[in-house]
Order: structure tokens, then C-alpha cells, then sequence
């Protein structure tokens, strides 16, 4: 935030002459910390697009980066905001993001234990990895540098947090998507077998369920 009076502390000529000018931070993220992470409503086969910032984002309040990520500059590189949903009765989810400009994520699932509730402030460091994404897979000649996770298996009904960031400290905007994925989505590739399908037939098919 940028303010100014002009109070005529140092004359008054010129007439336009602005004094006293302060720059004020208005803060990091809102949710910057798991214990303030955003709260998802209940998930639906549709999904949800939520924005999101990761600008001015700290790593205070939260596990170590999950070994996928990189950061070359270390930890002052991690920029981490943070979401949390309860797990759907399907217990699987795909979660991706949307490139605005923040233009390469990385994502990563934690779980904590007791499974329900918000993590206190100052325990943030102590929720449970799940899994973690740098670059959504490629297919093909096609190659992606936003993030996704396709998790089953999830214990219904309890709360798992996600944490976004940029890679090597990267800041900008972005989308989260987020759905329950149901049986159509966590079960239907592994009643394939790519020894069964062309590698053509296969990539399309991955393409149809990320729709």
C-alpha cells in the first residue's frame, strides 16, 4: 500500500511538492500457514476452481518441502500457500493447477493426525506427507509444468491439506482445481493395461479423464 499527505513540512513550493511518503506492507497470503489454510467446501465429481496467490507467501508454520519440489536457493525459495478438504466418500481426488502467472507449480498432500479439525498454529511442521507432484505427467510430445495428484485410497471423511508453491521460488497467481474423482477417475486407468492399448489410444484416454 502506498500513502502521501503533503503537510508542508518542507515548504510549500513547489505547489504540488508531496512529503511524508510511507510504503506499508499489507501482508503475505491469508493463507500462508496450514493452520490458516483455506477451507474447501465439500467436493462434487465437478470440481472447484479456487484462486490463489502464493506472492509474499513464507515457509514459517510447516513441514520441510517434499523431496519432488525443487529449490535451488533452499528454503528461502519456498513461497507455500494452503488449502484443506475433507475427503469424499469415494476417498479419491484429483487435484491440478491452473497456470496464471505463476507459471511452473509444485504441489504436495499432507494428513495429520487426529484426522479431523484444523492444525494448531505452531504445529504446522507436524502433519504426515501423502504425496507430491512437480510437473502433471506428459504424454506423448505434449509436456506440462503445472502441477496434479490423482490420490485414492484417502480415509473418508477426514481433513488433508494441500500446499502450493512455485518452483525455485517462483510467485505469482494461480488455479486450484479440485474434485472427487469417484470410481470413474482413481480406477478406471488401472483397468487398462498399456500392454493391452496403443501408447496413442492410452493418451487420449488420460486426456478424457483429466476433463
Amino acid at each position: 500500500m502506498f500513502s502521501w499527505r503533503n503537510d508542508a513540512s518542507v515548504g510549500t513550493q513547489p505547489p504540488a511538492a508531496v512529503d511524508n511518503v510511507s510504503i506499508t506492507s499489507t501482508g503475505g497470503p491469508s493463507n500462508d500457514a496450514p493452520c490458516n489454510a483455506f477451507p474447501i467446501p465439500p467436493l462434487s465429481p465437478a470440481g472447484l476452481y479456487l484462486p490463489g496467490s502464493n506472492i509474499c507467501g513464507t515457509n514459517a508454520d510447516e513441514p520441510a518441502p517434499p523431496g519432488c519440489w525443487t529449490n535451488s536457493g533452499g528454503a528461502a525459495q519456498v513461497n507455500t500457500v494452503w488449502y484443506r478438504f475433507r475427503a469424499p466418500a469415494s476417498g479419491c481426488v484429483k487435484i491440478r493447477t491452473e497456470r496464471g502467472s505463476l507459471y511452473d507449480t509444485q504441489i504436495a498432500l499432507y494428513t495429520r493426525s487426529p484426522l479431523t479439525g484444523v492444525v494448531p498454529c505452531g504445529s504446522g511442521n507436524t502433519l504426515t506427507y501423502v504425496t507430491c507432484n512437480d510437473n502433471r505427467g506428459s504424454c506423448g510430445f505434449s509436456s506440462y509444468l503445472n502441477s496434479e495428484i490423482t490420490q485414492s485410497g484417502l480415509a473418508v471423511g477426514y481433513d488433508y491439506y494441500i500446499a502450493v508453491d512455485g518452483k525455485n521460488g517462483d510467485l505469482g497467481s494461480f488455479t486450484l482445481f479440485i474434485m472427487d474423482g469417484g470410481y470413474r477417475l482413481c480406477q478406471s486407468i488401472s483397468s487398462y493395461s498399456r500392454s493391452l492399448i496403443s501408447f496413442a489410444k492410452y493418451c487420449m484416454f488420460k486426456q478424457y479423464i483429466r476433463t
